[in-house]
Formats: C-alpha cells, structure tokens, sequence
C-alpha cells in the first residue's frame, strides 16, 4: 500500500524539511571522497597535535586557554578533537560533520523563518539557496571552516530562542510568559556566547535582532510623527527594544575586542601603512558588489583572492554608485515593504565585519564570508518575486518552474565546484587558472607538490610566489627546502641568508639555516642558529628538539651537552604536545645516554620504537633498535655512526 502523503501543513512543513536536508547530503556527496587541504588543514588539524590528540582535559585547557592561528575559538577546536576522537586522521569523519552541520543549519533557518512568517514555500525556497548555492562550498568542503557552519549553528539557534521570546512576549497568557519568556531569552545570550566561541563572525548578531524585530516580527513600527505622534510615542518601544538586547552587544564587544588583539598579536592584521583606510574603504565598497555578482553568476570561485590596492577608478565608482541606489531605493520602500529593509541590512550588517575595514589575511575577499550574510539577499529576491506572483496569478507556474531551475543550477555548480576539493593540487591549480598574479596559490601549489616529491617543480612556483609578493618569507624559506632536497645547498643557504637579511627575527629562517649549518660541520654556527631560534620563539618545538638532538649526539665533545640536551628534548615533547612522537622520544633517548642516564635512554628508546612501528615507520624504527643497543651496552649515540 502507497502512503499517502497528509495534507496537513505541519506535515508538509516536516516533508520539505526532510527534503531539504535528504538533498543537501545528496549535492554535497562528492565530498567524501576529498581529502584535506594543506592550507589551514595542518593548523587545525593534520599537524596540531592537541587536537591529534582527540579529545582530552588537557586539549580542552588548551583550547580556552590559547590562541592559535590566528582566532580564539575554543568550541571549534574541541569540535576538532572530537573528529580525530572519532575518526583519527580519516578525512572522510569531518567532512561528514561539515556536511551534517550544513544541512542541519539549512533545515534550522527554513523552520525559523517559517515560524516567522508562515510562508511555507518562500522560506523553502530561500532555505534551498542558502543550502545548495556554490559560493557557500568553500565553508562547507573545508575542513578548516568547521568554524563556518559550527557558528552559524548556534547563531540560528539564538534567533530560534530570541523569536520564541519575543512571540512569547505577546501572548495573553500571563503564567506562559513568566515560565517560558525569560527562559528564551537567556538561552538566546546563552547560544549566542556558544557561537562566539565557534567564530566571531556572529559579532553582528545583535543588529539582525534588531533587524527581525523590524521585520517580520513587527515589535515597532516608523510613524511619520507630523501625522501620529501619539501613536509613534505609544508604539515605537526603540529604547526597549535596544535595552533588552544590552547582554547581546556586551558579548559581541567583548569577542570584537579578544579578535583584534589576537588577531593583531598574531600579525594577521595589515597595519594602516601596509593598507590605508582609503584603500579599504575602496575595497569594501567593490567586495560588496563583487559578492553579489558571483550570487547571481557563481563563476571562477577559487580559494583565494589576492588582495590587490587599485581596485580601478570604474570599477569603484559602479560599485558605490550601485550601493547608493539600491540602499536609497530600498529606504524610500522600508515602510510599505518591510522585508527589502530587513534582506538588505542583513546583507550589509553581517558582512561588515569581513568586508576588509580591518584587514586581516592576505585575500580580497573569500567565499566563506557569504555563508550568512547572502540570506538576507535571498529574503529580500524571494519576497519580492513572491509580492510580484501574487498581484499576477498567470505567473505563479511560470515562477514556480523558474524557481525550481535556479535551485537545480545552484545545486549542479554546486556539484563541480566540488571537483577542485579533491585535493590540494586540483585546487590549487583550479585558483591559478581562475585568478591572476596570486602569489598565495603559487605557494600551497609548491607545497603540494613538495609533498608529492617534486622538489623541481616546487621551486618554481615557490618562486614566482617571491616575485609576485617579494617579503613572502614562508616562501622563501620553503624554497630553501626544496633547493636542499635537490642538491642545491648553496643556493639554500643563499636563500635563507637572504630571507635573514630581510626580516632577522624571522625564527623558521634561523632553524632551517642552521640544519644545513650542521650538515656541513659548521657546529657552533649552528648551535647559535638554533639558540637563537628559540629566542625569538621560546615555544619552537622543532628548534627544540634539533638542537637537543646536536648538543647529545655532536661527534665533537667541545659542544656535547647531556643535562642541556635533556632539558631541551623535554621542553620539545612537551610544546609539541606529541607526547607518543617516536623521533621525539628518540631525541631525549640520546639526551639520557650522553648524560649516563642508560636505564633511561634504553626504556625511552623502547617507546620511541614502538610508536615508530604503530606509525608505519620501519627504517626510524630499525635506526631506534641499533641506538637502544648501544644503550644497552651503556654506550652513547654519536651522530655519523652506523
């Protein structure tokens, strides 16, 4: 017997929902087979050890207690450890998550914004955009921006609690209100502290309440106070409205304040030398129109934008030209329609705080910073179109028909866009193609091929990743590596000597200088290299360990140093967070044999070799076995031997 579908709308609501969700899994399925991606993937993930590390007390320490890369975002990166809790170092774990965050958040916003409206059709329609267009690929296949779509998880939740509250407050019912309406309203604050701590991309969050208490909730109205001052003074509660919003905008400081210091501290923000405030300004006003010029036609999407100074005298004046019309046509209609106000001002509200007014990062501008402001677009189109439909009955197929094209275009570009998240070359390679002069993408291409062993190739693209950006220090440090892996030593040390000369406090610059300064028995240069180092980054656990490792093991007894060795290969595990790590171990194994600790050295060197094994590392694991030997015979580790 076929069941037969109830006609109930609270029925329908549920099937569309489970349509919504059943369909977003289904575009989104080619990304299961991707893997990760070596931008921002090793920071979060991949080479992190307190997140490797799954889900610990003290990774969880560490995530509210330290900022890392860039952001303090505690609940993203326990949301990290629990993908490798759950799944180790398998891909396929946390794009399932990514995908299963999206989708829930599609089904939460159709489900709010039906409950605001009761307009069943619009609100799955702008649900459906919001799930399967393009641009919105980039938060979703990247593991890294978990931080995308964990934050906007919370932020629909707290505008979930924020309308429970407020349609609350208008019930009739006394003891309804007293037992549920406060209880809304904190858990509201409550999510929306969750959200900040995901990402503080929902710092604008306060402003859409405002937004949504214009329209559709309606809780005050704009009076033309020549006509109606009584009724502007009696229903216009404005200064209620924002009072009880207060805990709201605290919180959004407080976050404002904690991501700019991190942000600054960590360099990631462009002083106003490196970028003025005319620039930025220039640049907001083009990203503004740029970003919905790829809403309408999602072409050449590419993981990075480089970030250019002459946006072009045109281009600048259509872009305000076109933010002045629509933002004054939409004003003179805010009244009669309030829906343009609320679309458009979400539209301009939530991307403020990533339009480039405070530059940080090295793009123009990003595809993941649509993943929420782009619905206040699809609200206002939506209504809009629905508001035409209405007047004309003889449009609603054609409406239909059109609609139901442009959710299945969305989800087929959405489709092959997702070819380019197979891996980082693909991806890389697709930015190069689709962007000019992108020194970045030249960069994550080197690295990708650097991690497939073409070292030739690398350097090329390291290279033109120089002259593109000539104080790229991560590149010219890279391309030393590469010119070492072939053979190339001088010009390796060239190289870095060079980068040293450009910035001296660049630390990595000084380590890697300092390797090849001991491949050559230039000991005590190197010794100095390493030392310094770790001045300039006392927490630079490979320098750490490199030097532990030369102070234990240096043939030459004048630089021989057991009790220093020992202190460095500890201070190495221990920043590194690799407590297991079998080169680690194998470090402070010849740290103890140099100063006579042997028992020691040979039950570190036991441990080091049997996470070498459970790594997969059988030639580490064969050279631990010889030394744990010599340990045994209460002999030491001497760099050169067999």
């Amino acid at each position: 017997m076929t069941p037969r579908i109830p006609n109930d709308p609270s029925h329908r609501t549920a099937w569309v929902g489970l349509g919504l969700v059943l369909v977003t899994f289904l575009v989104y399925a080619r990304v299961f087979n991707c893997g990760f991606i070596n931008y921002d993937d090793p920071d979060y993930v991949t080479a992190n050890p307190h997140v490797e590390n799954g889900l610990t007390i003290q990774g969880i320490v560490w995530a509210f207690s330290h900022a890392h890369s860039s952001n303090w975002h505690p609940l993203t990166w326990i949301s990290h450890m629990l993908d490798c809790q759950l799944w180790g170092l398998n891909p396929l774990g946390p794009h399932l998550v990514n995908v299963g965050f999206h989708a829930l958040n599609a089904l939460l916003f159709f489900l709010l914004l039906k409950k605001m409206t009761g307009a069943l059709w619009r609100s799955a329609l702008v649900a459906g955009l919001f799930a399967w267009h393009p641009l919105h690929v980039e938060s979703v296949a990247w593991v890294s921006e978990r931080k995308d779509v964990l934050s906007t998880f919370f932020g629909f939740l707290t505008l979930w609690a924020w309308v429970r509250y407020a349609q609350g407050k208008k019930t009739s019912n006394i003891e309804h209100r007293t037992s549920n309406v406060q209880w809304c309203y904190w858990s509201a604050v409550f999510f929306f502290a969750l959200g900040l701590m995901a990402k503080p991309m929902v710092v604008t969050l306060p402003f859409v309440l405002l937004l949504l208490d214009w329209w559709p909730l309606k809780r005050f109205t704009i009076h033309d106070s020549r006509n109606s001052p009584a009724i502007q003074q009696s229903n216009n509660p404005t200064i209620h409205l924002l009072f009880e919003k207060l805990p709201f905008f605290a919180l959004a400081a407080g976050s404002a304040v904690v991501t700019f210091f991190v942000q600054k501290k960590s360099g990631a923000i462009s002083s106003l030398a490196q970028a003025p405030l005319s620039v930025r300004l220039e640049n907001a006003a083009v990203s503004y129109v740029a970003y919905l010029a790829k809403m309408f036609w999602p072409a050449d999407l590419a993981l990075i934008y480089p970030y250019h100074p002459d946006v072009g005298t045109g281009k600048l004046v259509l872009a305000v030209l076109l933010l002045t019309v629509l933002t004054g046509l939409i004003l003179a209609l805010a009244r009669r329609y309030r829906f343009l106000a609320t679309g458009w001002g979400w539209y301009l509200v939530t991307l403020l705080p990533v339009i480039g007014l405070v530059q940080a990062g090295p793009q123009m501008m990003a595809d993941r910073y649509t993943y929420v402001p782009l619905i206040g677009v699809f609200i206002a189109l939506v209504w809009s179109v629905a508001l035409v439909v209405e007047r004309w009955r003889q449009m609603q197929i054609p409406a239909t028909l059109v609609a139901i094209s442009i959710l299945a275009a969305c989800a087929t570009a959405t489709a092959r866009q997702l070819r380019y998240w197979t891996d980082t070359r693909t991806l890389s390679e697709h930015t190069l193609r689709v962007t000019s002069d992108n020194a970045v993408a030249h960069f994550i291409l080197a690295n990708a091929l650097m991690e497939q062993g073409d070292a030739v190739v690398a350097a090329e693209h390291y290279t033109e990743a120089i002259r593109l950006k000539p104080d790229y220090q991560d590149a010219r440090l890279n391309l030393a590596l590469a010119l070492q892996r072939e053979g190339k030593t001088d010009e390796a040390m060239t190289e870095l000597q060079g980068s040293l000369q450009a910035d001296p406090s660049f630390a990595k610059a000084h380590s890697a200088l300092a390797t090849l300064l001991s491949q050559q028995g230039q000991t005590a240069s190197a010794i100095a290299r390493y030392r310094e180092a770790l001045r300039l980054d006392p927490e630079y656990a490979d320098a750490a360990n490199n030097l532990a490792w030369l102070l234990a093991t240096c043939p030459d007894a004048a630089y021989r140093d057991g009790p220093e060795a020992i202190r460095l290969a500890e201070q190495a595990v221990q920043l590194s967070g690799k407590m297991a790590d079998a080169a680690l171990l194998d470090t402070l194994a010849a740290a103890l044999a140099e100063a006579g600790r042997f028992d020691e050295a040979v039950q570190t060197a036991g441990r080091a070799r049997e996470q070498a094994l459970a790594g997969h590392q059988s030639q580490l694991a064969e050279k631990i076995a010889r030394r744990q030997d010599l340990y045994r015979q209460h002999q030491p580790y001497r760099s050169g031997s067999n």
